[in-house]
């Protein structure tokens, strides 16, 4: 893990400096494991605390969450990340090696059998759900002015930003925070884009965040006008979502194909 930022000053989020404070991992450890990045007197105790319970939503129902798992991210603690929900449960033996998965559902195994005997190939539905792109968006807003701190921690506590932070904390006016979803293609970490149109002498930051199996690109201020955040969703080849409508389902297929030896 790699201290980036350290400082005196109010917090991050409720901007109040009479609080204890505490270290914050970018994006999660429980998440991205060694990977994260510790932020230093940025989050006072009580935020923490508050934004805890989305960090717990988030890691189990993020579009990619069962990648971790697969992909060997030992987690807050370790002992291997976990996924627990009421479809599946999946945790990641660091001691193994091994991604042990248990589906909650019956699966017409019968039915993949015949169809993988017939062709070669046979395609096992591992997870189909509904996630709440409200209660992802808080831990997507967190993530993003955090961001903002790695890189340009002069302007994070300017009131253009103090939208995204109230939903952060649940409260405030924007009522939902649209965000752009693509496949990841990066170790897990975190960029910035600073979007200036031209004739304008304003720049919007859009914060990437790259994670097992996806990637969020979020907005961070100036909800009004969402070309920054359509843009760069343009230039990486992510799905726009103005209103979670349409990243809200969730599928991840296996797909297993049968290879003849040629010996």
């Amino acid at each position: 893990m790699r201290i980036v930022r350290t400082r005196e000053g109010p917090c991050l989020f409720c901007l109040r400096e009479d609080h204890a404070f505490d270290e914050e991992h970018l994006p999660p450890e429980s998440i991205v494991g060694a990977a994260a990045r510790v932020l230093v007197n940025w989050v006072c105790q009580r935020c923490n605390s508050r934004l805890s319970r989305e960090d717990a939503y988030f890691a189990s129902h993020y579009h990619g969450a069962l990648a971790r798992s697969l992909q060997a991210v030992r987690g807050k603690k370790g002992r291997g990340a976990g996924v627990q929900r009421k479809d599946l449960e999946a945790k990641y033996d660091s001691a193994t090696n091994t991604a042990r998965i248990r589906l909650k559902r019956e699966l017409s195994t019968k039915a993949a059998s015949l169809e993988f005997l017939r062709s070669g190939a046979g395609r096992v539905e591992l997870e189909c759900r509904t996630l709440d792109p409200r209660r992802l968006g808080r831990c997507l807003a967190k993530m993003g002015l955090e961001t903002l701190v790695c890189h340009t921690p002069a302007v994070v506590l300017e009131s253009r930003f103090d939208g995204i932070r109230e939903y952060a904390l649940a409260s405030g006016g924007l009522t939902f925070l649209p965000y752009a979803l693509g496949v990841s293609r990066d170790s897990p970490g975190v960029r910035l884009c600073e979007i200036q149109f031209e004739g304008e002498d304003r720049w919007v930051a859009v914060a990437l965040i790259a994670l097992p199996l996806v990637s969020y690109a979020v907005q961070l201020s100036d909800f009004d006008d969402l070309h920054p955040l359509w843009h760069v969703a343009q230039f990486a080849g992510m799905i726009f979502d103005q209103d979670g409508a349409r990243t809200r389902r969730v599928r991840l297929n296996l797909e297993l194909r049968y290879m003849r030896s040629r010996s």
